[in-house]
């Protein structure tokens, strides 16, 4: 009998190549290269954002595990150590990101992309994010816990209907908004028997229950205009044609009457339309001012209807519908749906069309902060009318005394607030007076002397000879590495040389870096430690050390760090961070 010695070669040498492959694929994630870390940076990166997820009910906790999603059609989002992605599912409330290196933006041609926020019992928030300019910035996202929500502004409701089959409703289902201690009127949404669920234009034929989720917002709320899906600034908007009402360099601008979110599914199946129209009944509140005639709102005006394209961020004009009297007691507005989104019911007002829509607004300091204010202030620009954030952004105060407001709402008085620190939770130091476009404003800076400040610098190699390669990444503290719920604070982001101005603690804080893995999927790597800010001057040759956690392969790490009492610009001490070589390759600071 003849063997078939090449069918057995063969087999021989792939099972070989196999247990090669294998031994291989062992000791390169066993026993990592020495120059490859598990954190892989890419390169610099242009215009880096410090994104934080807030629940909007205190406003004192990170929502822990959120979905993210890019809308980025000019696919040059990345990660803070430059590895683009596309989606996220970010852990501790809190990422760095900003644009790819050769990025191209400008005031006259901005670089827009939005970020979609999901997670288990809130609601899908989206918010757009619009590059003029390649320098640092935060954002806030507030999201809301349909279950646990803030005292005032907002109504929800999470439940289900098992009366489905095949996807087709089998009775009449009447949702009602709850708001706490029934502070809101509620609002109706009526489904008749007979209603067909579908997506994307095709029916649902999973067999279940049918779950829902909905949020409803009034005008003049704080709360309620935070969790706002999409934002106050229109930076996407077409009518029923298609034709384009704003873009990011001729934005538009909502004063609000009042919103809703609805979300569906059957199963894990998404519901996004139906097959015959929903009756909505949403109320009005006594306060809204129609801005058309700067009075109240009264039976017989007519409120825009809006709905938001969860894909694309654009904002698309459905109709208008008119006040009328609400048998509940008020006023209300009612209409029917075919799909579902965020609906608002919203008046839409042009940008100033002089000039660049530019406001001049000088400011000045006084005797408490004649020095050292300079640095990143977190600056929010407000509709004085009904207290909207138009748009915040982090502003550089760095003693020039001038600075532009552009992209400005016409007819819109507005405001400027500043807050103490970078990020939203330090107090308001100073409030301009009234804006209007055209036009010039001014701003006072006042309060109490600023707080020392301290450099932190991020280096890497021997404490006689370090090496700068942490740039543009956000850094965050807390008050304890141990308590997984504390809320992170954006101090800053780390500049081109590898260090950060931030607010001299007086003890030990935790400190967060975030990364991407550069492997499919884009998994967050995030770095933690823990730094005693008030520890006594801390010689290079004798370090403390501590330990890094985090969920890169290899860890925990150990680290070391020092500080200096030395006069650094305005602060006078600094705190040097050693990142251990074999953590991080690569270098993120520019040549």
């Amino acid at each position: 009998m003849k063997t078939n010695f090449f069918a057995s070669k063969s087999r021989n040498s792939i099972l070989g190549l196999l247990l090669i492959l294998l031994v291989f694929l062992l000791y390169k994630y066993c026993c990592p290269f020495s120059d490859q870390g598990p954190i892989q940076v890419k390169g610099p990166i242009k215009a880096p954002l410090g994104v934080s997820f807030i629940d909007v009910n205190g406003a004192n906790t990170n929502v822990q595990n959120v979905k993210v999603t890019l809308i980025d059609p000019g696919k040059k989002v990345v990660s803070s150590n430059a590895v683009p992605f596309q989606t996220v599912d970010v852990e501790g409330g809190v990422m760095s990101i900003g644009l790819a290196s050769d990025a191209i933006f400008s005031v006259d041609s901005p670089y827009l992309f939005y970020i979609r926020a999901e997670a288990d019992g809130y609601m899908t928030n989206i918010r757009p994010v619009v590059i003029t300019a390649d320098v640092p910035e935060y954002l806030p996202i507030y999201m809301s816990a349909l279950r646990n929500l803030p005292p005032s502004g907002l109504a929800s409701l999470v439940g289900n209907i098992s009366t489905i089959q095949g996807g087709v409703l089998q009775t009449n289902e009447t949702l009602i908004s709850q708001s706490p201690q029934n502070t809101m009127r509620p609002m109706t949404i009526r489904m008749e028997e007979g209603l067909r669920f579908l997506c994307n234009g095709k029916p649902v034929t999973t067999p279940g229950a049918l779950n829902y989720r909905l949020l409803f917002g009034m005008p003049r709320d704080s709360n309620a205009n935070r969790v706002f899906p999409g934002g106050f600034e229109v930076l996407g908007a077409v009518d029923q044609s298609g034709k384009q009402l704003a873009n990011p360099r001729n934005p538009a601008f909502f004063t609000t009457g009042g919103w809703f979110s609805l979300e569906m599914n059957i199963g894990k199946e998404g519901i996004n339309g139906f097959s015959k129209p929903v009756l909505v009944d949403m109320p009005i509140a006594d306060s809204t001012i129609n801005p058309e005639t700067q009075a109240m709102v009264k039976v017989g005006d007519t409120f825009p209807l809006w709905s938001l394209n969860n894909s694309t961020g654009v904002w698309t004009q459905e109709d208008e519908t008119v006040v009328t009297e609400n048998p509940e007691g008020g006023l209300k507005i009612s209409f029917p749906i075919t799909h579902l989104s965020t609906f608002n019911a919203d008046w839409f007002t042009g940008a100033c069309s002089t000039g660049t829509q530019r406001i001049d607004v000088s400011y000045t300091f006084d005797a408490a902060n004649s020095t050292g204010f300079g640095g990143n202030r977190f600056t929010r620009l407000v509709n004085t009318a009904d207290g909207s954030e138009i748009r915040a952004k982090t502003i550089n105060f760095d003693n020039t005394g001038n600075l532009e407001v552009i992209r400005t709402p016409a007819g819109f008085t507005t405001q400027l607030l500043v807050h103490q620190g970078a990020n939203s939770f330090f107090p308001i130091q100073g409030t301009s007076g009234s804006l209007s476009c055209p036009g010039t404003g001014s701003l006072a800076l006042v309060g109490s002397a600023p707080a020392t400040c301290i450099l932190l610098e991020f280096v890497t190699g021997a404490a006689n000879a370090p090496v700068n390669n942490q740039c543009y990444n956000s850094v965050w503290t807390k008050n304890s590495c141990a308590d997984p719920m504390s809320m992170f604070l954006f101090e800053g982001i780390i500049n081109g040389d590898g260090n950060l101005i931030m607010p001299n603690y007086p003890a030990n804080r935790c400190v967060r870096l975030w990364f991407l893995d550069d492997s499919p999927g884009s998994d967050q790597i995030y770095l933690e430690f823990t730094i005693n800010f008030g520890i006594a001057t801390i010689p290079p040759g004798s370090p403390t050390s501590g330990t890094i956690t985090t969920n890169a392969a290899g860890g925990p790490y150990s680290f070391t760090y020092w500080r200096e009492n030395t006069a650094v610009g305005d602060c006078t001490t600094r705190i040097r961070i050693n990142i251990p070589a074999g953590l991080v390759s690569g270098n993120a600071c520019p040549p």
